[in-house]
């Protein structure tokens, strides 16, 4: 009798734990997705504002593209607004950001995607560090 009390307290301690872990992984995959974002956002040359407006980060592609004539950069999300998950999608639907992305401009000759992963790891020790994982 007293083993399966002490089973089921020792289960009830391992399901804490999963779900600790798991919301720290969640919170992590979030604010090094958002810095990646921020940095691929901030890369992206701006001669109209139209591809910087086009950088969404969603955990679902949905396809939105910035409509016609707009300029101006919304107000970013919030992290907050940005539901949680273990993945996330950066995407940019404007029909031009892949020649950006190779060098079409001579704001950005290098693009922007590429020389803001070559710094990943360092975002996802921001992240993790953050969200008081030290190791």
């Amino acid at each position: 009798m007293k083993l399966t009390a002490n089973i089921r307290e020792f289960n009830a301690g391992l399901e804490k734990y999963r779900a600790a872990i798991k919301k720290k992984a969640e919170d992590i995959a979030k604010d090094t997705s958002l810095g990646l974002h921020s940095r691929i956002v901030a890369l992206t040359p701006v001669d109209t504002g139209y591809a910087r407006l086009g950088w969404r980060i969603e955990p679902n592609i949905t396809g939105w593209v910035p409509p016609e004539g707009q300029d101006k950069y919304p107000v970013p999300e919030t992290p907050s607004e940005i539901p949680t998950s273990t993945t996330y999608w950066i995407y940019n639907n404007v029909t031009y950001i892949c020649s950006l992305e190779h060098g079409r401009s001579d704001r950005a000759p290098n693009g922007m995607v590429g020389l803001a992963l070559t710094g990943v790891g360092q975002v996802l020790a921001e992240a993790a560090r953050k969200n008081g994982w030290n190791r």
